[in-house]
């Protein structure tokens, strides 16, 4: 379980993409783990389960990765409940992503 309430689920799914990223960046998990400010055993963290990235973090790694919520977060829940807050959390983590995509958009425009 994640340590914070505002924390989403990532699926197997997300760790295979992150290992593929560092693989073909040739950069090591630790790297990237650093890349988002996190201490170099993170990205293991996330593997186990130990731990889990806020919304924020999830739309970076999509970004990163170029991949979408449903590639990277979990579908399903144990129960209707979990089930329900996670396709709210990939909802939120696709608009972080789309905001974050809409601001890059900008900067590039020349004014």
């Amino acid at each position: 379980m994640p340590k914070k309430p505002n924390s989403v689920f990532v699926n197997e799914n997300c760790v295979h993409l992150i290992t593929k990223y560092c693989d073909s960046a040739d950069i090591s998990k630790a790297a990237f783990s650093r890349k988002f400010g996190k201490h170099d055993r993170w990205v293991s963290e996330l593997a186990r389960g130990r731990s889990m990235p806020s919304p924020e973090e999830a739309a970076r790694i999509c970004a990163m990765l170029q991949a979408s919520p449903e590639d990277i977060l979990q579908l399903e829940g144990s129960t209707e409940e979990g089930t329900e807050k996670r396709r709210a959390d990939i909802e939120l983590v696709r608009n972080l992503l789309n905001q974050r995509r809409e601001r890059s958009a900008k900067k590039e425009r020349p004014a």
